[in-house]
């Protein structure tokens, strides 16, 4: 069955939504069709057990529909109709989960349909919704400015035409142009900041019209106290003048106080432009940043928003590993581990748990159990194994089998050049890795060799683990 769209989809619903779409299906309103319900509750069923038998359409044909004879065609509409009906759920679900949307939608259909008896209690529930409502991101505007908009069309065109120029000052023309602009100008500074970050990666050529004019109006500082305005500007800042540090701490200070005022996702995003600009920092050779970092991430895993659906990443959850034993902190670390390994999601988190647990060992100089650990790691994921052989190779040098790094090393070039997905990049600073040991290696007697090649590697900054090299050079001086 899993070869069914339908039964794929149904199966990724949680059993409360499962649950409710049992409803959905039952309701004459949204389906009035018998048989449709019959194939959706074999479907259920099948789901509920938990243990799937790979029926073939004939065989869910004669289970759902007895006697009756074979026809794919119809089986095949029927199944497009429930999927056309689990669409509409979606939906549906989707709309009741933004009060905001739907109070507005109300509101305009009140109007569209002449209810003037209804006008007054609408307008109020959505006042009420709209003050209630904690997030202040650019939809909140958005639905604001359509609440404006069906308010304004509320007033008949005779009335507006005949009101005094004292009258005309009432109505809220203002209020619907200020929601507007707090809206365009919020969503064109988010996606403009977007494609900033993507420069670097991604060659494209795409043109955001007015947006000069919108950063020289928040540059005036106009609109900036609009949280989601004044925080996509200090992102943009960051970007745009990354040497300018202050730029960062004040959107540190903007995320400190604002940042529960935006939904799970875009908060993520948010949080992200931050981390982002220590990790450039880091980059350059900035230590102090990794402290920095560090507090960010601990701040966005108190508050969950490092969390998608109560889930670390195994990206997050290895960096702020990283992060962690980089400042020296392996206690932290290990108790990080421990705390928020099972919030990886169960098909990550065996590897992601070996692997991190290596890396430990790897500081820990435990280099036994550092082998035994990446014996574990299976290498669907680049990262791992990139890492995973760089780490095999300090592993061996560190235990003095140099026989055994020089061939780690062999492997590693040959595996750099036939793998053709790997980012230039990655090449290059494991490439690079690659050389600088082998040159340790082969000039492990000859000083002054090793401080010219020491002051290369200073004046190279695409080399992975430099610290590391740097301190095996300074041991042989």
């Amino acid at each position: 069955m899993q070869n069914l769209k339908f039964y794929r989809a149904l199966n990724r619903l949680s059993i409360y939504d499962l649950n409710r779409f049992k409803k959905f299906i039952y309701s004459p309103y949204f389906n009035q069709n018998e048989k449709l319900i019959n194939l959706f509750d074999f479907y259920y069923q099948e789901i509920k057990k938990g243990e799937t038998e790979d029926y073939t359409k004939e065989q869910i044909w004669k289970k759902v529909f007895k006697q009756e004879g074979f026809k794919d065609s119809r089986f095949r509409k029927y199944n497009t109709d429930l999927l056309s009906l689990l669409e509409q759920f979606l939906s549906v679900e989707q709309f009741k989960a933004q009060p905001l949307k739907e109070s507005t939608s109300l509101l305009e259909a009140v109007i569209d349909n002449k209810m003037p008896e209804l006008y007054n209690s609408v307008l109020k529930t959505t006042e009420r919704l709209s003050e209630r409502h904690l997030e202040r991101n650019a939809n909140y505007y958005f639905y604001q400015y359509m609440a404006e908009k069906h308010r304004f069309n509320l007033t008949s065109e005779f009335e507006k035409k005949s009101a005094s120029k004292s009258k005309i000052q009432f109505y809220n023309i203002q209020d619907i142009n200020d929601n507007l602009d707090y809206f365009f100008i919020a969503e064109k500074l988010r996606y403009y900041c977007s494609m900033l970050s993507w420069k670097n990666v991604v060659k494209h050529d795409i043109e955001l019209l007015f947006i000069e004019d919108i950063v020289e109006l928040v540059k005036d500082k106009k609109y900036y106290n609009i949280p989601t305005i004044g925080i996509y500007y200090q992102i943009y800042l960051t970007t745009i003048e990354p040497e300018e540090v202050e730029h960062y701490y004040k959107l540190k200070e903007l995320i400190q106080k604002n940042l529960n005022l935006f939904p799970q996702q875009e908060a993520k995003h948010i949080f992200d432009a931050a981390l982002n600009y220590c990790v450039r920092k880091v980059n350059k050779g900035m230590k102090n940043f990794n402290s920095e970092l560090l507090t960010i991430y601990n701040e966005g895993l108190e508050k969950e928003v490092l969390l998608v659906n109560g889930e670390i990443t195994p990206t997050s959850f290895r960096n702020i590993c990283i992060i962690g034993l980089r400042l020296g902190d392996i206690e932290w670390v290990e108790k990080f581990i421990k705390e928020y390994a099972q919030k990886i999601n169960p098909k990550y988190r065996a590897n992601a748990l070996q692997f991190n647990l290596a890396r430990v060992a790897l500081f820990k100089k435990d280099y036994d159990g550092l082998i035994d650990l990446l014996n574990e790691v299976e290498f669907d994921d680049l990262v791992y194994t990139l890492d995973s052989k760089l780490m095999l190779i300090i592993a061996y040098y560190e235990m003095n089998n140099k026989d055994l790094a020089q061939s780690s090393v062999n492997a590693f070039k040959v595996f750099l050049v036939r793998h053709k997905n790997i980012p230039d990049q990655y090449k290059l600073i494991f490439g690079n890795f690659n050389s600088y040991i082998e040159k340790i290696m082969k000039l492990a007697y000859s000083k002054p060799k090793l401080k010219k090649l020491k002051d290369d590697l200073a004046r190279d900054g695409s080399v992975a683990s430099r610290n590391w090299l740097v301190e095996k050079i300074d041991e042989l001086l």
